[in-house]
């Protein structure tokens, strides 16, 4: 059925939703598994794809102290979706954080397949210190691509190259923070061009390593749309669009899927405890308010959910959704705090209703 008039489209947008129909009781991989590997602090944010009926998930290893700074993003395979080995370190943190001149640590892979180059594409942030500040939590933003060596789908199994830092202006709009960019997704809107999910937040130049400045605070976690010639850019911000506000405080790391022509699912970190954040639209530039995935009697390990990974369509009906989640277990108080408990990486199998 053809849509006649935006309301309609709201209509059509609030109907829809995404429906939980099982959370696995145990993770797909835990902070125990992690440890055996020498990760201490877990996992975080990142991206899932399924290709030629093969899981895979990248992600950020928070592997030693400083516990946001001693970062690198590794690849993890499966052929069940349940049971993962780690197939490659794909880029590990380089320098030392005291030097801001040479220190950079890499966080939220994002990877994304373009027809036109056919290769995958790997954007990521490329964090270091703020200047001025004396430890490493409080970290600036820009953001780098990887390239796939081998073309086709198939690539993403591969080596990575480097293609250095994305053509973005290093110009913020009013609602950007000192933390500049700190995620960027890129994906096809239903206009067939490239448009890119890219997010900013107003942290202070300084947050003491024991706070915990998401609760109860004035902070804010926003994204704006920013849009593009090719998946290499140049892109250049939508200031008119933005920031886009799905959610009024708090939208981290989005992830877009198209699910058909005339729907797209934009799921991210909506600072919940137990329930997972996502918005509709039908051409994936004017976004419909934020819809909560609540996960009913959650498992005892799952202290609030964290980053939501992929919506990957089963072919059945069904998708599955790998995210990242807090565990809450920091008996020896290492800091920042506001990360507190890194461990997990769950699964969740969703459906899409009306």
């Amino acid at each position: 059925m053809r849509l006649t008039s935006a309301a309609e489209g709201k209509i059509f947008l609030q109907r829809m939703q995404l429906e939980l129909i099982e959370f696995q009781e145990t993770p797909v991989f835990s902070k125990e598994s992690a440890l055996a590997l020498g990760i201490a602090f877990g996992y975080e944010g990142g991206t899932a794809q399924k290709v030629d009926g093969r899981y895979y998930v990248f992600t950020t290893e928070c592997f030693d102290e400083p516990k946001t700074a001693a970062s690198r993003l590794a690849c993890y395979v499966s052929d069940d979706g349940k049971q993962f080995t780690r197939h490659r370190v794909i880029l590990d943190c380089h320098g030392d954080w005291r030097d801001p001149s040479t220190y950079w640590n890499p966080w939220s892979p994002m990877t994304v397949f373009d027809e036109t180059t056919d290769r995958w594409h790997l954007f990521y942030v490329h964090y270091g210190r703020k200047p001025g500040s004396d430890q490493a939590y409080n970290m600036t933003g820009r953001m780098a691509r990887l390239e796939a060596v081998t073309p086709g789908r198939a690539g993403i199994a591969g080596e990575w190259r480097t293609t250095g830092l994305i053509d973005f202006p290093d110009t913020p709009d009013p609602w950007e923070g000192s933390c500049k960019v700190v995620s960027f997704f890129p994906y096809r809107a239903a206009d067939g061009n490239w448009w890119a999910f890219y997010g900013s937040n107003n942290a202070p130049d300084y947050i003491p390593p024991t706070d915990m400045p998401q609760e109860g605070s004035t902070m804010k976690f926003w994204v704006g749309l920013a849009k593009g010639p090719s998946i290499a850019g140049p892109w250049a911000r939508e200031t008119s669009l933005n920031p886009v506000m799905m959610d009024d405080d708090f939208i981290e790391n989005p992830v877009v899927t198209r699910l058909a022509d005339d729907l797209f699912v934009n799921i991210y970190d909506g600072g919940n405890t137990h329930a997972i954040s996502y918005a509709l639209s039908r051409d994936g530039v004017q976004w419909d308010r934020e819809q909560l995935i609540q996960i009913p009697n959650a498992p005892s390990w799952l202290k609030a959910v964290r980053t939501p990974l992929s919506v990957i369509d089963e072919g059945d009906g069904t998708y599955t959704m790998f995210l990242t989640a807090f565990d809450g277990v920091n008996p020896e108080q290492i800091v920042p705090l506001w990360h507190d408990g890194y461990g997990h990486i769950a699964r969740a199998t969703l459906r899409l209703v009306p």
